[in-house]
């Protein structure tokens, strides 16, 4: 039955928890907050988001490759929307896997609005994570990137406890590849290990350093006239 399905979902999360303990410390803005905030009752084009794409209203979903969660396929190096549609604009954790991210950038400053909004949330410090993987930012680095707007917000979406993490799972990987089981009991250790380091980002997060070793980072430009 349907109650059953949900049961058996619900457990093989919580047993999937148990052996490999991922567990992201996000930190604001949220999609809500960013609908909230800067769409204005207008329309909100979210670029790249796959599988995980939003449901707000307003929004429209677009990717390159087809999902259930998709409202249009498309390269976003070629928007298929006339100029000044958009209140905003939405790009998470997509920049760093187009090769032309700058005709990305131009084409969201096409298509949005005067005094429209782009935010723009990419990898600093992070593996690579997909065959299409090109690009990492810093801060000064993104700014620059969104130099034809006026940067209006900046900061840190995940902290260096998620870089940490990622990188010592890695090591453990890398170092004891066999037995398959040794593995993945080592792996499963290490994870319980540097859980508590993402949560150490909510400690750490005031301060300088944070900004430089964190793992994801973001933007919020604005369009001017």
């Amino acid at each position: 039955s349907h109650f059953q399905l949900e049961d058996r979902n619900v457990f093989n999360k919580i047993v999937n928890f148990l052996i490999y303990p991922y567990r992201s410390v996000k930190f604001p803005p949220s999609f809500i907050d960013l609908h909230e905030r800067y769409s204005s009752g207008g329309h909100v084009l979210s670029l790249g988001g796959g599988s995980t794409s939003p449901d707000l209203p307003g929004w429209i979903n677009m990717d390159i490759s087809s999902y259930t969660t998709v409202d249009c396929v498309g390269d976003a190096c070629n928007l298929p929307f006339n100029d000044k549609t958009f209140s905003l604009i939405v790009s998470n954790s997509t920049l760093e896997h187009v090769e032309l991210y700058r005709d990305v950038i131009d084409e969201c400053q096409r298509v949005l609005k005067e005094d429209g909004y782009l935010y723009i949330c990419v990898p600093q410090l992070a593996g690579r994570h997909h065959t299409r993987d090109f690009w990492r930012w810093t801060l000064p680095g993104l700014r620059y990137t969104l130099k034809k707007f006026e940067i209006i917000e900046e900061g840190v979406r995940v902290g260096p406890g998620m870089f940490a993490a990622h990188l010592l799972e890695a090591i453990v990987i890398g170092a004891f590849p066999r037995p398959k089981i040794l593995c993945e009991i080592l792996r499963s250790l290490m994870l319980w290990f540097a859980l508590p380091l993402r949560y150490c980002d909510v400690l750490a997060s005031s301060s300088e350093i944070f900004r430089h070793y964190a793992h994801t980072i973001y933007v919020i430009g604005r369009k001017t006239r």
